[in-house]
């Protein structure tokens, strides 16, 4: 291991045991053939790795999931750093259309059920029964923007 810093050795050897290993800020000190050298270490090891780090670009070479840590909850995401990145601006506009969309198809239901309740027909069928079978079923939309696993911290 010449040329490479001894904070390198250790970070990369956790126990020969353990299956798992926490990185706090692994790259800090490290000239960038020993950050090379680390991040191809890191992409062979068969263990966990929990990675703490602001350098997005070892992150996305490193990491297979994302965990954004905000507000007390945790929220994991597939891939690396800019995988998170895009992923977290996708869901306000996904969550936007899939609630539009729920508005829509709750004012078509009421609006069925309102033409069908009352009317020539009404004899035919009591009103139950036609609620009951128009198909629509209104539900309460989600006041929260949520995706992905979340976990509360508290």
């Amino acid at each position: 291991m010449a040329g490479r810093p001894e904070s390198a050795r250790a970070v990369a050897q956790p126990s020969s045991e353990s299956e798992r290993a926490v990185l706090d800020e692994p790259t800090n000190n490290l000239d960038l053939r020993s950050v090379h050298w680390l991040q191809r270490y890191l992409c062979d090891y068969e263990g966990v790795l929990i990675v703490i780090s602001h350098d997005r670009h070892f992150l996305n070479s490193v990491c297979t999931h994302t965990c954004d840590i905000d507000y007390e909850t945790i929220i994991m995401y597939n891939g690396g750093y800019d995988d998170m990145v895009v992923a977290k601006t996708q869901v306000p506009s996904r969550i936007e259309s899939e609630n539009a969309s729920a508005k829509r198809k709750s004012r078509s239901c009421q609006e069925f059920i309102a033409r069908f309740s009352a009317g020539t027909r009404s004899a035919a069928r009591p009103p139950r029964a036609r609620k009951k079978s128009s198909g629509c079923r209104l539900q309460s939309l989600p006041d929260r923007i949520s995706s992905g696993r979340t976990s509360n911290l508290k």
